[in-house]
């Protein structure tokens, strides 16, 4: 368990608060479904961030009716489901890579947690306490704030450049609700794909878009599912595809393609 610091963990569980989680966190993993959607990690099914309507079932299908609950990504995210997504994180984490100080002093707001491996216990109690408020709104302050320890450590590993709410241009509004979409977005990592580079066990190939990690697309907002946006399109129109732009490590919004300033600026020169 490596230490980093994370300011702010102490002023966000006053505002969240204890956990009162319902789901079976660390009691085994679940099936994937067929069908999982492209940019859907495995994690969110095997930790049951998206729970089959049916446990018992073990085949699920996410196309097949009655499977899994519908998707509303612009329903109000809440407290509940957000402490939810980052403890599967956690978990996920833990089994991964690790975990740092930081995402265990978070999740131990909510949860107990062994003060020295880090690890939720399968007895583990949820703790709920005065300020426990699970069907409260998220704001998007909030969400970042949550959501930051653990793009600390995909920093650290390299799997993104940097938080992808720096990268906006949209100024900050950080009391606005956010949505379930948006809490989806940011925790879409798969890291082992993500460090591998190649799609690995259980996952599917379209998680690992023709060899651009989710997570970039992610970090510079962009869908790769829409028309222009992915790996072997030119989003910015400098000539260069988003895979080029990853593999360069350039900004894919930005025309900023060194052939192409090589050319201006020899143009200038004349």
């Amino acid at each position: 368990m490596r230490a980093r610091n994370f300011a702010g963990i102490g002023w966000l569980a006053a505002i969240i608060g204890g956990a009162s989680i319902g789901i079976p966190w660390t009691s085994g993993q679940s099936p994937i479904p067929t069908h999982k959607p492209a940019g859907y990690p495995a994690w969110w099914f095997q930790r049951n961030v998206i729970p089959r309507t049916n446990s018992n079932n073990a085949n699920p299908d996410y196309n097949r009716v009655g499977d899994y609950r519908p998707a509303n990504d612009f329903a109000v995210l809440t407290q509940g489901q957000l402490k939810n997504m980052a403890i599967a994180a956690y978990n996920e984490f833990m089994a991964d890579v690790g975990v740092n100080s930081d995402m265990t002093a978070l999740v131990a707001k909510w949860v107990n947690v062994d003060p020295v491996t880090g690890v939720i216990s399968p007895n583990a109690v949820e703790i709920v306490t005065a300020d426990t408020a699970d069907f409260a709104p998220v704001n998007l302050g909030q969400l970042k704030a949550v959501a930051q320890p653990f793009y600390e450590e995909l920093i650290a590993l390299g799997v993104v450049p940097g938080y992808p709410w720096f990268n906006s241009e949209n100024t900050p509004a950080d009391y606005t609700a956010a949505n379930v979409g948006q809490a989806k977005q940011l925790f879409s990592f798969d890291i082992i794909q993500d460090l591998a580079g190649v799609p690995s066990g259980g996952g599917s190939s379209t998680d690992f878009l023709g060899g651009i990690p989710y997570t970039w697309f992610v970090y510079y907002g962009l869908n790769p599912v829409k028309p222009g946006n992915g790996p072997n399109d030119d989003s910015d129109g400098d000539g260069l595809t988003n895979l080029q732009e990853a593999q360069m490590g350039t900004d894919p919004n930005k025309k900023d393609n060194p052939a192409l300033q090589l050319t201006i600026s020899g143009y200038a020169a004349h």
